[in-house]
C-alpha cells in the first residue's frame, strides 16, 4: 500500500485489547477470504459452517445467529482464536476494528469502528500501552495486503464526480487529517484547515458562540485537554462517515461546506458531556455524540448562514406549539430567496420566551427540513 491508501485515523496513537464485550461480533455474518483458501480452510475446521454459508457476490459469508456469532464463547472470547490462534481467523475479523476498507476510484480509504470497539489512544511517550502495542499503518496494510479477495475490502464509495475530483476531495481530507494529527495540534489548527484558512474559522467561532448564547443561553464551553485530543484524532473518521453516511442533506457540497462548522459544534457538545460526565468522554461517547446531535450541529453551525427553502410539503417533527415555531422558521426560510437573512435572526421570534431545553427541541424538530435547505452567505 502506497500514497493511494488514505487513513482516517493516526499512526501508533490507538491500541486495541479485546475485553470480550462481543458487540462486534453480533448478527453481521461471517466474511470469508475465498481467493485466499479462507472458505475452505474455516469449512475444514468447523465443518458444520457449510449449512449457513452463501455466496454474496465474489465473497462467502455464513449466516450467524441473530445477535450473536457461532463462535462467540460464553466469555465474550472469539472461539476459533483460542482453538487454532489468530490466524485462523477470517480476514475480516482479524482486521477488526480497522475493517472499514473503501475504494473511491484508485484510493483505498481505511476507516475504524470507533463506535462498536472500545479504543484507547495515547499520546507520544506512553509506554504501556497494553498487550497489543500501538496499531500502526504498515501492519494493517500487511494484513489487507494478504487479502485477495477485494470483495471483503474493497466496497466502492458513491462519488458523484470523476478521478480529478475525487482526488480533490482525498487531498483535502488529507490536509485535515495532518491539521488534526500533528504534534502538538490545536483545535484552531483543526477548524482552519477545514474552513480553508484563519479569517473563515474565526467567522465559525463567532457563528457559534453567537449561536450557543441565543440558543443555550450561556457561553460556548471548551473542552478540556484530553477531550480536544482524542476529538482530533476522531476528526478525520468523523468527517468521513458523515460525508458517506445515510443522513441526507442538499448536496455533499453543502454538506462538505458545512462539515468543519459541524465539528465546532460537536466540540461543544463533548465539553458540556464531559461537565455531566465529570470526565473526559471515551472515543465511543464522542462518536455517539456526532451520530446523535450532528443535524441539531448543522443548524447551529450555520447560525449566521442565510437559509433558503424550496417548495413542497414539510413532514414536521413535533406537534402543537413546537410545530408552530418550526413552520415559523420553515416560513420565514422559504421567504428569505431575496433578503438573505441569518438563520439567526429567522429563528430569534419563534425561539424567543423558551427555555433553553425547549430552544434546543424546536431546532431539532428542524431535522426533516435538512435535505431541502440551502444556506448562502448572509447580507446582514
Amino acid at each position: 500500500m502506497t500514497d493511494a491508501v488514505y487513513w482516517t485515523f493516526p499512526d501508533r496513537v490507538f491500541s486495541y485489547e479485546c475485553r470480550g464485550c462481543g458487540a462486534c461480533c453480533k448478527g453481521l455474518g461471517i466474511g470469508m477470504d475465498a481467493a485466499n483458501g479462507e472458505v475452505t480452510r474455516t469449512m475444514g475446521l468447523y465443518p458444520e459452517l457449510a449449512a449457513f454459508a452463501r455466496p454474496r457476490g465474489e465473497a462467502w459469508t455464513a449466516i450467524n445467529p441473530r445477535g450473536s456469532c457461532w463462535f462467540m464463547r460464553d466469555d465474550g472470547l472469539c472461539r476459533v482464536e483460542v482453538d487454532h490462534g489468530r490466524e485462523a481467523k477470517p480476514a475480516v475479523c482479524r482486521l477488526f476494528p480497522f475493517n472499514r476498507v473503501f475504494k473511491l476510484g484508485k484510493y483505498t480509504v481505511v476507516d475504524f469502528n470507533s463506535v462498536v470497539c472500545p479504543l484507547e489512544a495515547h499520546e507520544d511517550g506512553v509506554e504501556d500501552v497494553g498487550l497489543s502495542g500501538r496499531v500502526t499503518h504498515s501492519d494493517i496494510a500487511a494484513e489487507l495486503k494478504g487479502i485477495k479477495d477485494q470483495a471483503l475490502v474493497a466496497t466502492a464509495l458513491p462519488f458523484d464526480g470523476d478521478e480529478t475530483q475525487q482526488t480533490r476531495y482525498i487531498e483535502q481530507e488529507r490536509r485535515v487529517a495532518s491539521a488534526c494529527f500533528k504534534p502538538g495540534a490545536t483545535l484552531t489548527d483543526a477548524l482552519e484547515a477545514q474552513m480553508g484558512g484563519a479569517e473563515a474559522a474565526l467567522g465559525v467561532i463567532n457563528a457559534v458562540q453567537e449561536a450557543w448564547e441565543a440558543v443555550l443561553g450561556r457561553p460556548y464551553p471548551t473542552p478540556s485537554a484530553k477531550m480536544a485530543a482524542a476529538a482530533l484524532w476522531l476528526t478525520p473518521s468523523m468527517r468521513f462517515n458523515e460525508r458517506f453516511g445515510p443522513r441526507r442533506y442538499t448536496s455533499t457540497v453543502a454538506l462538505e461546506r458545512a462539515l468543519g462548522r459541524m465539528w465546532w459544534v460537536w466540540l461543544g457538545f463533548l465539553a458540556d458531556g464531559e461537565a455531566l460526565a465529570g470526565r473526559a468522554l471515551t472515543m465511543q461517547e464522542a462518536t455517539g455524540l456526532w451520530s446523535a446531535q450532528a443535524s441539531l450541529a448543522y443548524v447551529l453551525g450555520c447560525w449566521d448562514m442565510a437559509p433558503t427553502l424550496g417548495d413542497g410539503p414539510l413532514e414536521i417533527g413535533a406537534n402543537g406549539e413546537r410545530k408552530d415555531r418550526v413552520m415559523a422558521i420553515a416560513k420565514a426560510s422559504h421567504a428569505n430567496r431575496r433578503t438573505l437573512k441569518p438563520l439567526g435572526k429567522l429563528a430569534q421570534g419563534a425561539l424567543a420566551g423558551q427555555p433553553a431545553f425547549e430552544r434546543i427541541a424546536t431546532l431539532r424538530a428542524m431535522e426533516p427540513m435538512v435535505p431541502n435547505l440551502r444556506f448562502r452567505k448572509a447580507r446582514g
